[in-house]
């Protein structure tokens, strides 16, 4: 025993990097011992290097899983909300189908109609692309665990430099830089998984701490927070790569009962953000279209109308080819569709309606969705074939009346809320609901 001891503290003193390489040394002389003596060559190692990996990718698996268990829950969902509402106490959040957000929403400041003009100029895009590289310790570990949820890392999209807005913080207009998906995941995306360590830290008391005492708590936040008051920060993309969203509130007379009813999904459990919550559609990133971007190609699919009708083509309708657009087609053909042809002659005809109601802040990660909403009142649009895309296993049609009955309280995604909030005070839905 004593000689066992003395081996013992021995290893205790050697380096960390001697250790490692004396286990690897102690494993291969156990290997070759193994093989020496035995008649079939089991290879041990060889099999302990091929389980490593394995095992590894299990643990990220379980580690993500419960990432997104515990953002469900209804316990972390009332602390989130506590958080940010002390974090941005200068600002009240919404309360929609008797849940509280942590949304914050910039209404239009005018009645703003299809096709959007007034809303983005092409020629006040800004093209040039920063270089950038994950740095921090919390940035390598969110890559560890939803990297291989991420489709398209380096795909270009359009991020928010700033909204235009007036003393009422309603916004007239977007200004945008280009960036990629990449960026807005770890500069954007991954301050609800900050959130996350600090709820799991079980720190201090947060209801006895100010707004600057939080931040301190959240250092890729309180970064961005820098030089910036807090309307700065929710009214623009300063110090982060954020990428805009579109999303459309979609009502159509059914032929079925004659009632006006929504597109609703359901998101699937291997989406990069809000698995298994409740979406209306379509709802996406604004990006891209074309599969290369010269600075006429990144200027020419800075389109709001192009975006809106690809998402709705792809979320509502299932067409894969305008998911990723593998085959080069020019983005002209989103409105050679027939199923885009038919949407806008309607608008032309006003048997459709289409307006833009504002930007929605997500505050949980500080992402816009600029926001519209969509009515058809003519029966033909909903007899069409709804098919869902990757992000969802179904489409459902939720009658406007029930959707306090079909939402469970708080499991509906943030952005979809503030889009609720915004679409019940605009005439096309409280014309419907009045009848």
């Amino acid at each position: 025993m004593e000689i066992w001891d003395e081996i013992i503290k021995a290893f205790q003193g050697i380096p960390v990097f001697g250790k490692i390489l004396s286990i690897l040394i102690l494993i291969f002389a156990i290997n070759e011992l193994i093989n020496k003596y035995t008649v079939e060559k089991l290879n041990p190692l060889k099999k302990l290097i091929e389980f490593i990996p394995k095992l590894v990718q299990k643990r990220l698996v379980q580690k993500r899983k419960k990432y997104y268990t515990v953002l469900g829950t209804k316990e972390y969902l009332e602390w989130q909300t506590l958080v940010l509402s002390k974090i941005y106490d200068e600002f009240n959040f919404i309360i929609v189908l008797d849940w509280k957000y942590p949304t914050f929403c910039f209404p239009s400041k005018s009645v703003c109609k299809y096709p959007f003009k007034e809303v983005l100029d092409k020629n006040e895009l800004d093209v040039n692309i920063d270089n950038y590289k994950i740095s921090s310790k919390l940035q390598k570990e969110y890559k560890k665990i939803v990297g291989t949820t991420i489709r398209r890392p380096l795909l270009k999209g359009y991020m928010l430099n700033k909204l235009v807005v007036d003393e009422d913080n309603k916004v007239g207009s977007i200004l945008a830089k280009v960036g990629t998906y990449e960026q807005n995941v770890y500069t954007s995306h991954i301050l609800e998984y900050e959130l996350y360590r600090l709820y799991l830290s079980k720190a201090k008391d947060i209801s006895k701490l100010k707004s600057t005492e939080l931040l301190k708590l959240l250092p890729l936040r309180n970064n961005i927070h820098k030089g910036c008051t807090q309307i700065e920060v929710l009214s623009s993309g300063a110090n982060r790569y954020s990428l805009l969203g579109v999303q459309m509130f979609v009502m159509f007379l059914d032929h079925d009962d004659n009632s006006y009813k929504v597109l609703v999904i359901k998101r699937s459990e291997d989406v990069a953000q809000k698995p298994n919550f409740f979406q209306f559609i379509p709802s996406g990133g604004f990006e891209i279209f074309q599969n290369f971007d010269d600075e006429f190609v990144l200027r020419n699919n800075f389109s709001l109308r192009l975006s809106l009708f690809r998402e709705l083509l792809e979320e509502a309708f299932g067409e894969e080819e305008f998911i990723h657009n593998d085959k080069g087609v020019p983005e002209e053909s989103i409105l050679s569709h027939d199923k885009i042809i038919y949407l806008t002659e309607l608008l032309k005809i006003n048997k459709a309606h289409f307006e833009f109601l504002g930007s929605v802040n997500d505050v949980v990660s500080l992402r816009h969705l600029l926001t519209f909403v969509l009515r058809v009142d003519d029966i033909a649009f909903s007899k069409q074939i709804f098919l869902p895309n990757h992000e969802s296993k179904s489409i459902q049609l939720f009658k406007l009346d029930d959707l306090q009955q079909r939402i469970e309280k708080g499991k509906i995604c943030n952005d979809s809320a503030g889009l609720l909030h915004l679409v019940m005070k605009n005439h096309l839905f409280t014309e419907v609901m009045s009848k």
